[in-house]
């Protein structure tokens, strides 16, 4: 039976890990501070002209959560703001995670987007009315949910996940579109802005980078592109990743 599996870049823990988590039961919900410093990292957020996001509330971050990369759903009610230039939520009190136990490790994600004075309400419409949004990479989380309601209480997580300098995921992300009978795989690469250069790189074998083979580039895509790869009838699998390019 053929697999096809498409790689997000910057997502690389996707490849290797596939940990089933622990969802919220009667013993309640884990704790997480939503912020971009902590132990061990600090993560400055800066737009795509390198400067940092200025403090304010010009800009709302929202934490995204799930089980799997693919499956993830705002924590809504527990949106940041920008409390110091490249900083978010830093002051802001620990926040529940509905869905998810104290000490499992969901998979997180970090959106932002310019609310242009509070009209822009939500991610979705961001990305529909066109202004600045970004997305960090996903990641799971590297330290288990707290838990509040037991003594002594087992502090909230941090974003250990979120690395800096620039968390910000400028590469494109990718999904699978269709599978088509006479084996062509149509991949629809989206990024956070069009007009870019990229390369489309493909791999059967991912024990090595040396393994990617670049397959084609394309100038001045679209923010979202579709491509399309014929596949032999005996490859067990396909690996894809696609790169911004000079």
């Amino acid at each position: 039976m053929k697999t096809f599996r498409v790689i997000p870049i910057g997502i690389l823990p996707v490849l290797l890990c596939a940990l089933f988590l622990t969802c919220a039961d009667a013993h309640g919900q884990g704790s997480i501070l939503i912020q971009n410093i902590g132990p061990g990292y600090n993560a400055t957020v800066q737009g795509p002209d390198g400067a940092l996001i200025p403090a304010g509330n010009a800009y709302t971050v929202e934490l995204w959560v799930g089980v799997w990369p693919d499956a993830l759903t705002p924590v809504s009610e527990e949106r940041r703001t920008f409390t110091a230039p490249g900083y978010f939520g830093v002051g802001s009190p620990q926040a529940i995670v509905p869905g998810f136990s104290p000490g499992s490790h969901p998979w997180c994600q970090v959106r932002i987007w310019n609310n242009q004075g509070g009209t822009i309400t939500n991610y979705a419409q961001a990305i529909s009315a066109g202004v600045p949004y970004y997305p960090s990479r996903i990641f799971q989380l590297g330290v288990g949910l707290g838990n509040p309601t037991v003594t002594p209480v087992v502090p909230a997580a941090f974003l250990s996940g979120l690395m800096g300098p620039n968390p910000l995921d400028q590469n494109p992300q990718l999904r699978l579109i269709r599978f088509t009978s006479d084996k062509e795989l149509t991949v629809r690469s989206t990024t956070s802005s069009g007009s870019s250069s990229l390369q489309v790189l493909t791999s059967t074998n991912l024990s090595s980078p040396s393994n990617w083979t670049p397959w084609s580039v394309v100038t001045n895509a679209p923010a979202e592109y579709e491509f399309a790869v014929p596949i032999a009838t005996n490859e067990p699998a396909r690996f894809f990743r696609v790169l911004r390019v000079p």
